[in-house]
């Protein structure tokens, strides 16, 4: 497949939804080209129901409480003062508690109560969260 270029039109994506818009000109762009996304987006679903599973992609920090692992929810529910799993990069497991949690909306982080599978969070109570 070769890659989508402007005067191609764009692609947008809505993980919690897990649908995939296309805004394109078809006849400049054909449906066989965009049709290996689709199994793209498929493989990436999320699950809302099992034990919660994150993978933090990015780091942040904040004087108040320190590191601050921000990723994406691929199975549960996330809520705050809820105990985890975390696993290190050593293979050892740890046990955390999640004091903070936002997702993102827009721009901003919007604290909340509780977080399900698909949506982008921060979560503070992670001793040493690393990447």
């Amino acid at each position: 497949m070769r890659g989508l270029d402007l005067e191609d039109g764009a692609i947008r994506g809505d993980g919690p939804l897990g649908i995939l818009d296309r805004f394109v000109d078809h006849a400049r762009l054909r449906e066989r080209e965009i049709e290996p996304l689709g199994a793209i987006v498929r493989q990436l679903r999320v699950r809302a129901e099992g034990p919660l599973q994150i993978l933090v992609s990015n780091i942040d920090y904040n004087d108040y409480v320190g590191r601050i692992a921000i990723g994406r929810i691929f199975r549960g529910t996330a809520k705050v003062n809820q105990l985890m799993a975390v696993l290190r990069t050593d293979g050892r497991i740890e046990q955390a508690r999640i004091e903070e949690l936002s997702v993102f909306e827009n721009l901003k982080r919007v604290p909340v109560a509780s977080a399900s599978a698909g949506e982008i969070v921060a979560i503070a109570g992670v001793p040493d969260v690393t990447i």
